[in-house]
């Protein structure tokens, strides 16, 4: 009896190494299981520290753009154009996929590029703390380029740069334009276009079967201008992904983004500029901009004012003219109660203004003017208009028009409804904007001068003692 007792205890000792053993090599495989697995970018984003601190969640609104990364972890070229709207997570996601590439193909050269070099250093810097964070080794870094320690990494370039001497196996181009009035400057744009044919697209690494390498390219932008660089690309065969904040009323990010939310920003922005920068739809110029006017039937009453002037530089001719706009905000609404337009030049133009200012002593004053216009015109209208804000800009009209054309057509810039001699020439005049060869538009920039002088600042304890009816 305790000889078999004894049997049995040894029987069950000699069992324990080899369960161990068993568990030890479960373990092992589980673990090289994971290894040949690894994980998605979508689940890749939510484990670097930054991001998981902030609560971000798996970016699967940008499913189109994930599988398109994810081709590219696999070895596969990818040539893609992406539209997404502002706020939408895909700087952090593509800043990901940078790590993520690395964690798996650590000997890959990427370069991070955007509109300049500041931005794109920005970014890159960004993307090595991340790596280093999820465990990718950097051996040397700096700011313009990172690696690790087989040969890959990241390189950052802002458009205009060169990379020679430097090979490319992934390209990610994030927003190469930084704003309207660079997209619409026909030079800059073949800038870009000139510096990624010659500068970036050259610069792929060889791909061979015994060194197989992506050669991919990712143009990431806000589409401002229909002849963009990713407008370019497209009409070339490149795969277009477009993401609008917007689908038959449905929000491209619900969790984050409500339909009314954007409807709102759609409202703020009109539709030209909503279009571009949330629809990835840029329409080009020559279309309406104004649509039909909304009325008051009453004056307001305890408002701000503010003056906005175009004023003709050159010698009277039968196009120039020099245009007053006074206009009153209350409760947010913009209401244009008086307009003078004259063929007269800004020196004998003040006159005018300078009345209109003794009728309205609290206005703001404003005028956009090219650098020549403001230094020309200073040395006149500057004594005898103290309050004025001549503002040099760059930007052309069309662009200068677009928030005061957003608020025109929210309803939200008013017109008397019937009595002033300008009404019809105003009206007019909005109505057939197009911003392209315009015969009058110098009505609608002191209009938006006006506007922009007004939106500046909020309302304060006003309040409204008007009627607002819809003009047919």
């Amino acid at each position: 009896m305790s000889s078999q007792k004894s049997g049995s205890r040894r029987s069950s000792k000699s069992l324990l190494p080899e369960l161990a053993a068993k568990l030890l090599a479960q373990r092992r495989a589980t673990k090289a299981q994971v290894q040949r697995q690894p994980m998605t970018l979508a689940e890749w984003v939510t484990r670097i520290p930054v991001l998981s601190a902030k609560g971000y969640v798996k970016p699967l609104h940008l499913a189109p753009l994930l599988g398109e990364l994810e081709r590219i972890q696999r070895g596969e070229q990818v040539r893609i154009v992406c539209h997404t709207p502002p706020r939408g997570a895909k700087t952090e996601t593509l800043l990901s996929a940078v790590s993520w590439w690395l964690d798996r193909h650590p000997d890959w050269e990427i370069a991070y590029c955007s509109y300049n070099a500041t931005q794109a250093r920005s970014k890159a810097v960004k993307a090595r703390d991340w790596a280093k964070a999820m465990g990718v080794p950097v051996v040397r870094d700096t700011v313009v380029e990172w690696r690790t320690p087989q040969g890959g990494g990241c390189i950052a370039r802002g458009v205009g740069e060169g990379i020679t001497g430097q090979g490319v196996d992934v390209a990610i181009v994030d927003d190469p334009v930084k704003d309207r009035q660079e997209a619409e400057s026909a030079l800059k744009r073949q800038r870009c276009l000139d510096w990624f044919n010659e500068a970036l697209f050259t610069r792929g690494n060889p791909s061979s079967a015994a060194k197989p390498k992506p050669r991919s390219i990712i143009v990431n932008m806000a589409r401002w201008h229909p002849d963009d660089l990713a407008g370019t690309l497209v009409k070339q065969g490149w795969r277009y992904i477009k993401l609008p904040a917007l689908d038959e009323g449905r929000s491209f990010w619900p969790e984050m983004w409500t339909p009314s939310q954007l409807e709102e920003i759609r409202a703020q922005l009109g539709p030209y500029s909503f279009e571009a920068l949330y629809q990835g739809s840029p329409r080009p110029r020559g279309g309406a901009v104004f649509g039909d006017p909304w009325v008051f039937t009453e004056p307001p009453v305890n408002y701000r004012a503010a003056i906005g002037l175009d004023l003709a530089y050159s010698e009277s001719t039968a196009s120039d003219w020099s245009v007053a706009v006074v206009m009153a905000r209350l409760n947010g609404y913009f209401y244009v109660l008086d307009v003078v337009r004259s063929q007269q030049r800004a020196p004998e133009f003040v006159s005018t203004v300078r009345q209109l200012g003794q009728r309205h002593p609290t206005a703001r004053m404003r005028w956009y003017g090219s650098a020549i216009e403001t230094k020309g015109l200073g040395p006149f209208i500057r004594p005898s208009l103290p309050k004025l804000e001549a503002l040099t800009t760059t930007s052309d009209k069309f662009i200068r028009a677009q928030p005061y054309a957003a608020a025109w057509n929210a309803g939200k810039v008013l017109l008397p409804e019937s009595g002033p001699v300008w009404l019809n020439q105003f009206v007019d005049e909005h109505v057939n904007f197009t911003g392209v060869a315009d015969l009058h538009d110098d009505v609608v920039d002191a209009a938006a001068a006006a506007y922009d002088a007004l939106a500046v600042t909020p309302d304060s304890g006003l309040t409204v003692r008007t009627g607002v009816s819809r003009r047919l």
